[in-house]
């Protein structure tokens, strides 16, 4: 052990205190029942664009053509990247608005 580090450094350095060792189970299973409880209850707000992405995504894979069958501005690629989304949800539609929300999600961390 280093002598010349101060008393501050060489507690941070051993065990964590035990009151974040009691909270963190606590915290965890609140974290949890909070977060499965949103899930069942408020689903998220679905923007209208996002909706018509993971339907167009959708419908392609049901054999919908973009531009003759379902009509929009945007280039193809959101009914591309949905429609393997949908794909990998196996045509479930709370499924793929996970999928779909996921990348979002994680690139607001």
């Amino acid at each position: 052990m280093n002598p010349r580090r101060s008393p501050l450094a060489r507690a941070l350095a051993s065990s964590p205190p035990a009151w974040i060792v009691a909270l963190a189970p606590v915290v965890a299973v609140v974290f949890v029942f909070g977060a499965l409880t949103s899930v069942r209850t408020e689903w998220s707000a679905l923007a209208t664009d996002p909706a018509f992405f993971q339907h167009t995504g959708w419908y392609v894979l049901q054999g919908g053509v973009p531009y003759v069958d379902v009509w929009d501005v945007n280039p193809p690629v959101p009914f591309g990247i949905t429609a393997v989304l949908a794909a990998l949800s196996g045509g479930d539609m709370l499924v793929l608005h996970a999928l779909s929300v996921a990348p979002v999600s994680y690139t607001h961390l």
